[in-house]
């Protein structure tokens, strides 16, 4: 009886997990599309990012790292339309130390609104 509930609990962890990936995938797609794109077409993936709330600050925080100027601006973006203040040390290490000064000040501003 036991090892049959083991055996479903770890059927049903399994099942969790797969059924989970896919969405994780597809806001990873979602993140970096915003890093490579311009234009009218971010808005449109920033609300689609922002529908999955505080659960896509990590793919865009992983982002941030890597993505030329103009992606980090539109992670900034996407950061400002979510508005969880958990993103506000992210926002602050932007706005002080990124290379590229659009960037900070887009993260300065975004980190101001948030407060």
């Amino acid at each position: 009886m036991r090892a049959c509930l083991v055996a479903m609990v770890v059927a049903c962890t399994v099942v969790t997990l797969a059924a989970c990936a896919p969405d994780e995938d597809m806001m990873r797609r979602e993140v970096g599309f915003l890093v490579e794109q311009e234009g009218e077409a971010v808005r449109p993936a920033i609300e689609r990012v922002v529908r999955r709330g505080r659960a896509a600050l990590p793919a865009i925080e992983s982002a941030l790292h890597t993505a030329p100027p103009r992606g980090r601006r539109n992670l900034i973006d996407a950061l400002g339309a979510l508005g969880d203040r958990e993103a506000a040390p992210l926002l602050r290490h932007f706005a002080r130390f990124d290379d590229d000064e659009s960037v900070r000040a887009a993260a300065a501003r975004t980190l101001a609104a948030l407060h």
